[in-house]
């Protein structure tokens, strides 16, 4: 599935399908677009959120597992203003409850403020695009193989990128989606690069000032850690990799676990492809590329490093926002080595139930694998597997053990 979602719904939604939606509600078309530029990132952040739980993922896969793409090929004569689209409007109420509850009067009024459309004659509006949404979804689930709950949010959570500024700020509070859709990440890969250049330029000077102000205004997120002092970082890799590292960043630590304090102090290595990543000492990152560019190391089923900055929601698959920065690096280092292929692992301490620990690590797995294609990585590259309790790294009788075996680890399956 292509990571597009507002470009590929958007197919669906002609001159002519708009045309018939404009006739049908008594509104100018050229606001009926610009009403459905507004509302499809609205309904499809929405949906990615709503399903991000495992409570709501099944209520909108029960809702979507039917629709096979019927709708879409017939969209048009459906909308033909008779009871088909009286129908179609009916099952996109459910959805859009579903999914907004309370909050939908909000998602209306912005687009309303977008389109110039009268919020009375969104009432209908907001359904009928939702059910098209509906339909589209529940086509790109058959044709993906999903069949149950845990694997429409799979499909959806690595989708997430597709959406990136396309809702604004405001309504993402409102709505709730600022943990899922908060830009801070673009804005830490903005800073990293401009820091880089004026470095490169004979700025280094302002160095400390810029990423300072740049911490002030919380655009460096975990862009910002580790460091009170600067000094270079210098890495062993093989000669044809073209890497070395700039500076390491002196702003002082922001908001961070602070078992993450361990790794070291975080400084910015440059690929060979000439991205960036900010990334400690000890982090896996060095551990992957070390691996990658030894010629002596062989792709194999035994060498694992697990991943050292992810975080989930309590019992659930959900990534928290601290995570995108590890995963944006591991996304940017597979970018950088194009022939290399990994296989994500998911792993919980032997705790409550057996099965469900082998469901939730699998979901894991697949959650992690979901984000990094969701960054560009085409999904051919990676795998993902569930191990449940087995393998584990530490005592399962201590609390400290157990954490630890709660974990995601990663190994190179090609290279």
């Amino acid at each position: 599935m292509a990571t597009n979602l507002v470009s590929l719904v958007s197919e669906y939604l002609t001159g002519d399908n708009v045309s018939k939606i404009a006739n049908y509600l008594g509104i100018d078309s050229s606001k009926t677009q610009s009403a459905i530029k507004a509302s499809l990132p609205a309904l499809l952040g929405g949906l990615i959120y709503k399903t991000s739980d495992p409570k709501g993922a099944s209520e909108i896969y029960d809702m979507v597992k039917g629709l096979d793409g019927n709708n879409l090929s017939n969209l048009g004569g459906m909308l033909n203003a008779g009871t088909q689209t009286d129908d179609l409007i009916s099952s996109g109420s459910k959805f859009v409850n579903s999914i907004f509850g309370s909050k939908t009067d909000a998602v209306n009024q912005y687009v309303s403020k977008e389109s110039g459309i009268n919020i009375g004659s969104l009432a209908k509006f907001l359904p009928l695009i939702a059910s098209i949404v509906m339909s589209f979804i529940g086509k790109e689930a058959k044709a993906n193989g999903i069949t149950n709950a845990s694997g429409l949010t799979s499909m959806l959570s690595g989708l997430k990128g597709s959406l990136k500024g396309l809702i604004p700020a405001g309504l993402l509070g409102t709505l709730g989606l600022t943990s899922l859709f908060g830009d801070t990440p673009d804005k830490v890969k903005h800073v990293a690069k401009q820091v880089e250049e004026e470095s490169k330029g004979g700025l280094g000077k302002i160095l400390l000032p810029l990423l300072g102000i740049a911490a002030i205004l919380g655009l460096i997120y975990l862009f910002a850690k580790g460091c009170n002092d600067e000094k270079t970082v210098t890495t062993t890799v093989k000669k044809d990799t073209v890497q070395k590292v700039v500076k390491t960043d002196t702003a002082k630590m922001q908001t961070m676990p602070k078992e993450w304090t361990a790794l070291g102090k975080f400084a910015i290595l440059k690929l060979i492809s000439g991205d960036s990543i900010n990334i400690p000492e000890l982090g896996v990152e060095r551990k992957l590329i070390g691996f990658i560019t030894d010629s002596t190391k062989m792709a194999d089923k035994e060498t694992w490093f697990s991943f050292d900055r992810i975080l989930f929601e309590t019992d659930k698959a959900t990534l928290k926002q601290e995570s995108m920065d590890q995963i944006r690096s591991i996304a940017i280092i597979l970018k950088s080595y194009p022939n290399v292929d990994l296989k994500i692992g998911g792993y919980t301490d032997n705790t409550g139930d057996a099965k469900h620990n082998q469901q939730l690590s699998t979901e894991r797995a697949n959650a992690v694998m979901n984000a990094i294609v969701g960054m560009g990585i085409p999904s051919a590259r990676l795998k993902a597997e569930g191990y449940g309790s087995q393998f584990p790294v530490a005592d399962n009788s201590t609390e400290e053990g157990r954490a630890k075996n709660r974990r995601i680890d990663v190994r190179v399956a090609k290279k």
